[in-house]
């Protein structure tokens, strides 16, 4: 029986998982490269006196990190940011004001 040759894309997997199974032996060697959230917590904290906390900008710090910590800081962004439209959502929801009349119940101008 003739078995044909592998396709590329079973081939690319086959590369992928050989890839993906040396970057983990490397990580759990002492000495391997650290994960990102010990990387992180390696870190020194950042000291902060009272009247700089205010001014500390937590989403420009995480900004600056995309390059060192890619998972952690789009972590923190998801978390961290609130789109401008979640304030108006409220209005959005609220039932007041919006009272059905008999003005408002007709298709009449």
């Amino acid at each position: 029986a003739h078995i044909p040759p592998p396709s590329s894309s079973s081939q690319n997997r086959g590369v992928a998982y050989e890839l993906i199974k040396a970057r983990r032996l490397q990580n759990n060697r002492p000495g391997g490269s650290s994960s990102e959230l010990q990387r992180y917590l390696d870190q020194p904290s950042i000291e902060l006196d009272e009247d700089d906390i205010d001014d500390f900008e937590v989403l420009a710090w995480w900004k600056g990190q995309e390059h060192e910590l890619p998972v952690l800081a789009a972590i923190a962004h998801d978390i961290l940011f609130v789109p401008v439209s979640t304030i108006a959502l409220k209005a959005t929801f609220s039932t007041s004001g919006r009272v059905i009349s008999d003005y408002r119940s007709r298709l009449t101008p």
